[in-house]
């Protein structure tokens, strides 16, 4: 079932934290921090299926290139204990298609955050391959000041106040809840506490991707074994809350003491519906395993992208090396081109030999007498020559290696396209599989006695408390009984069209006989 969580945090550097690395982070990828001169290398990192920068329409184009966002960010901000970013971490309906949901989080963020002037920078993170597989989320970073056609003014305290965050709580709700009701499902989020809910269950602690490592390394952390309590707790609470609704259907209606007595749990359906919600996760886990793949091939495709513009921009920085190295900028620009092509000598060699020898590439410009004097354009000619040969060299390493990547490139992006098609098609076919199974399960699991509950393992009992709490909700239950109707009528018309199938067939096989005999009776046996 969907899950309500929606967490707001602050970055800020007294606690060690740089926007830039946070930014690098959330998205995937490589960003370089020009405050500390650091580069902060995250594009091998996985699972980031979409990233993505909303600015107001007033913006400085600036505000859409991660980089220059968060390092004029950084630059803006002056103190050491300077907050510079704030961060909303939301979870999002694994009910949800994959576009649904990057839609979901576009209109929340362009409602709630762009239209009052932030800077919004967001990602979006498929649940972890050894985890829940139903735990899709987002990322989102908003600029602390507002922005404006010059780029960032005051810092907006007003951002800063609790009524803006219950709104944001209330608000993202409803914005879950309406693109689940465009996508025709029952499932509903409520971002109230369980006891404002009317809900008689204990509320667990939030773990975080932290203590969740540990838990998996087999780390015994309090927390973590609170939580297990409280679920424990919860679930023998959902059983009992069973009972006593079956009991007050016996003392309102006495009349039915006897078949409800009589009445038990379908052990076999219980076990059929546990096995039927343990092929639905794993189908879940199929599709999020094609979104991994997709996540890979795009950061395959992007790296090469980020090489192919930092190869345009060394290129463009070369040009004009030459231009103000020699007096012939295109002739030695050629040789050096041609003297690289011809392999006889590694970039780096050549590069070096420019530097050592420049006549052997061209005339400098400026003019020298002997060793004494040099001209004002010589001497700037010879201070830009170790700069242009540096980056001639970069710049022949670098095309050679995207030459290299190409063929891997073009097949990352055959396989995308692949793995895209088979994603749609796996999120067009109708997918209430688990809410389905769920349904079934708390039917089977009526009439449990405490023998029979303590009888279950704790896995068990608490995916029975799931399916119950689940099936409290009337929608909920209807839509369930009506995908379960519907299923039946699908099957049932298959057997129908196979049983039509085997009469046409025998139809035709006695056709066939009849004809064999006349053949025989006249004499003229068919082969």
């Amino acid at each position: 079932m969907a899950i309500y969580s929606f967490r707001v945090s602050v970055i800020k550097r007294s606690a060690g934290r740089s926007s830039v690395a946070a930014a690098a982070y959330r998205a995937g990828e490589a960003l370089n921090d020009e405050r500390t001169g650091t580069t902060h290398d995250y594009s091998r990192k996985g699972g980031v299926l979409h990233s993505e920068i909303i600015a107001p329409e007033h913006a400085p184009d600036w505000c859409r290139d991660r980089e220059e966002l968060w390092n004029a960010v950084e630059a803006r901000e002056t103190r050491v204990n300077s907050q510079t970013a704030r961060e909303i971490t939301m979870a999002l309906p694994h009910e949800l298609t994959d576009s649904q949901r990057e839609q979901l989080v576009r209109e929340f963020l362009e409602k709630e955050c762009v239209s009052r002037g932030m800077v919004a920078d967001f990602a979006i993170h498929l649940p972890d391959r050894d985890g829940d597989q139903r735990n899709h989320h987002a990322h989102a970073m908003l600029t602390l000041r507002e922005v404006g056609s010059e780029g960032f003014t005051r810092k907006a305290r007003e951002w800063n106040d609790r009524s803006l965050l219950d709104h944001w709580r209330s608000s993202w709700a409803d914005h879950c809840n309406a693109a689940l009701d465009r996508a025709g499902r029952p499932e509903r989020v409520d971002h109230r506490t369980l006891e404002a809910q009317g809900q008689d269950r204990e509320p667990t602690q939030h773990e975080g991707p932290d203590v969740t490592s540990m838990i998996r390394e087999g780390v015994v952390l309090d927390a973590a074994n609170a939580n297990e309590e409280k679920r424990r707790r919860n679930a023998e609470r959902s059983q009992l809350e069973e009972r006593r609704a079956e009991l007050d259907v016996l003392i309102e209606r006495p009349e039915l003491i006897k078949s409800l007595g009589e009445a038990k749990p379908d052990k076999a359906a219980l076990k059929q519906a546990m096995k039927a919600l343990k092929r639905a996760d794993q189908s879940h886990g199929e599709l999020n395993a094609i979104r991994h793949e997709i996540a890979k091939e795009r950061r395959t495709i992007y790296a090469h992208d980020k090489r192919s513009q930092h190869l345009d921009r060394l290129d463009m920085a070369v040009e004009g090396g030459f231009a103000s190295v020699f007096k012939n900028p295109e002739q030695a620009k050629a040789l050096f081109k041609k003297r690289c092509a011809e392999g006889k000598k590694s970039p780096a060699q050549i590069a070096r030999e420019m530097m050592r020898k420049p006549a052997h590439f061209g005339a400098l410009r400026g003019r020298r007498i002997a060793i004494l004097w040099k001209s004002a354009e010589r001497k700037e000619a010879l201070l830009s020559l170790p700069i242009l040969a540096e980056k001639a060299r970069k710049g022949e390493y670098l095309r050679r290696k995207l030459a290299r990547q190409k063929p891997k490139v073009e097949q990352a992006k055959q396989r995308l396209r692949q793995l895209a098609e088979r994603r749609t098609d796996l999120e067009k076919t109708p997918s209430p599989e688990r809410l389905i199974a769920q349904r079934q399960l708390q039917q089977a699991a009526r009439g449990l006695s405490n023998d029979d509950w303590n009888a279950l393992s704790w896995d068990e009992k608490k995916t029975i408390a799931d399916a119950r709490r689940l099936m409290r909700d009337e929608q909920t239950r209807h839509f369930a009984d009506r995908q379960i109707a519907l299923m039946r009528q699908q099957s049932l018309e298959r057997d129908q069209q196979r049983q039509q199938s085997l009469k046409e067939e025998r139809e035709r096989e006695r056709e066939r006989e009849i004809e064999r005999q006349n053949e025989r009776n006249r004499g003229n046996p068919g082969r």
